[in-house]
């Protein structure tokens, strides 16, 4: 059998670069979270800090269980982020938990988040 090494060289290529691009998901399966928590924060921030613009790195959760949990959000400036918590619900719920949560979408279509902050 002989191999066509310029194919065998265009499959391997292929797939290391769709291994490459291919967007990163967090370990915790929490890349959509990750999203709706910096839309609120960013939006929230940059109104309780005006002065103090925030630049989101990353959310760190530290509890979760089943459509719920809580987090701290990173920022690159130290002195801004914070804790936040969090509750997922099933697309076409309807309301809001209080009026502390923000409502989201969750980009991957899979539910709907409310997004508490816990400080500013």
């Amino acid at each position: 059998m002989k191999i066509d090494r310029k194919k065998a060289l265009i499959t391997v290529g292929g797939v290391a670069a769709a291994i490459v691009f291919a967007p990163i998901a967090d370990a915790d399966g929490s890349a959509s979270l990750n999203a709706a928590v910096e839309q609120v924060y960013t939006k929230r921030q940059a109104q309780c800090t005006p002065n103090m613009p925030p630049h989101f790195q990353g959310i760190q959760l530290t509890k979760v269980s089943e459509g719920e949990g809580s987090g701290r959000i990173i920022d690159a400036n130290p002195h801004l982020g914070g804790p936040f918590d969090y509750m997922k619900v099933p697309n076409g719920a309807t309301g809001v938990p209080s009026f502390e949560y923000f409502r989201v979408d969750a980009n991957d279509g899979s539910g709907i988040y409310f997004i508490k902050l816990d400080f500013c």
